[in-house]
């Protein structure tokens, strides 16, 4: 009996002598295992996602002063909303993460964040898979610093809004795969400078939207997307930025029409460089009121009106192939056009080895 005892305690004493792990997660991470409205400084903090959430309305909502920096990890389980319902929404913190899950709700955002108007707020989404209708799976207002990477989006709405009315955005997009939607991928409202925009993969399957379309961009890379869709691809309204090595596909599902490829909306000593353009109703590479660009090693094929047309002055252009384009309208006003190329402007000026069959010198 004795002997039974001292073993007894011998047991006690070794298991207190062990780590007491947190009943959640580690490195103090609270857990989420149920619907949650988190208000103020209880929004602070690393917070984990411990099992799958049905509801019939919003999962994760965070009320913030303005503070609050919160790192939200779903840890590959799924969250699901119906009716008009969101999935996780966030309004007025400083900072905000959420990675590595899914978000399903049929008939509004996925993920809606705003944040302070500052100059050192950030918004980071990561590693989501989401699906479903609402105006935006993904839509960020105010984040000074955004990073957006390697999310699948399949919706009815816009894949990424990001609203930089109130504060100028930068950051990164890269390596999202946005699929059958039904508006814009990546929609950027307001203004930008030093906004990376890097491999990701577009497709839009109904009239209306962009592939990619950018509002007031400056000093910004637009590089390595593909882009397939049915009104314009790539839409450019800024300064001094880079277009490059883009893929850029039209469609003519359901008789529905693709307007451009790749268009220069207002913008001026950008450069365009290594992209493809082909299969569109309308023009490969369309220069709009935009004056100072470089168009160059381009290819602009198989589109409807032209492979390249500028509508603009002082634009250099070189080394560009366009060929089999059918000019299904005219080059009005043209001071040199074929159905490959339409120049309206003034100052534009080819530096040579561009392959357009019946160029005329200009």
């Amino acid at each position: 009996m004795k002997h039974r005892l001292v073993a007894k305690v011998v047991l006690i004493l070794s298991a207190l002598s062990l780590p007491i792990l947190p009943v959640h997660a580690e490195e103090g991470r609270i857990p989420i295992f149920e619907p949650v409205v988190l208000n103020g400084a209880d929004a602070s903090g690393k917070f984990i996602l411990t099992r799958n959430i049905t509801a019939s309305g919003i999962v994760v909502q965070v009320i913030g002063t303005g503070t609050e920096v919160m790192d939200l990890d779903l840890n590959g389980f799924s969250i699901v909303t119906s009716g008009f319902n969101m999935g996780v929404v966030v309004s007025n913190v400083l900072s905000f993460t959420i990675r590595n899950g899914s978000i399903t709700s049929s008939g509004s955002d996925q993920v809606n964040v705003t944040t302070a108007a500052v100059s050192n707020s950030s918004v980071v989404i990561e590693d989501l898979k989401l699906r479903g209708g609402g105006f935006a799976s993904m839509f960020v207002t105010n984040a000074a610093h955004v990073e957006v990477r390697r999310n699948f989006v399949e919706g009815l709405g816009n894949g990424l809004f990001l609203d930089s009315s109130s504060i100028p955005s930068a950051g990164i997009i890269e390596d999202n795969v946005m699929r059958n939607l039904a508006e814009y991928g990546i929609d950027q409202r307001g203004s930008a400078t030093g906004l990376t925009i890097r491999g990701n993969l577009v497709d839009i399957n109904l009239p209306g939207g962009a592939g990619i379309a950018t509002d007031d961009i400056t000093d910004s890379l637009i590089v390595d997307n593909s882009v397939t869709h049915q009104s314009v691809g790539i839409l450019v309204n800024g300064d001094t930025n880079t277009i490059d090595n883009n893929r850029v596909r039209g469609t003519n599902d359901m008789g529905i029409f693709s307007e451009t490829g790749i268009k220069l909306f207002n913008s001026k000593n950008c450069t365009v460089t290594n992209n493809v353009t082909t299969g569109h109703f309308g023009t490969g590479i369309d220069v709009i009121l935009s004056d100072g660009n470089r168009i160059e090693r381009n290819a602009s094929n198989d589109n409807g009106w032209f492979g390249i047309r500028l509508h603009g002055s002082n634009n250099r252009y070189g080394r560009n192939t366009a060929w089999n384009n059918a000019g299904g309208v005219a080059c009005g006003g043209a001071t040199c056009g074929t159905p490959d190329f339409c120049n309206t402007g003034v100052g534009n000026v080819s530096f040579g080895d561009n392959l357009m069959p019946g160029l005329p010198p200009c």
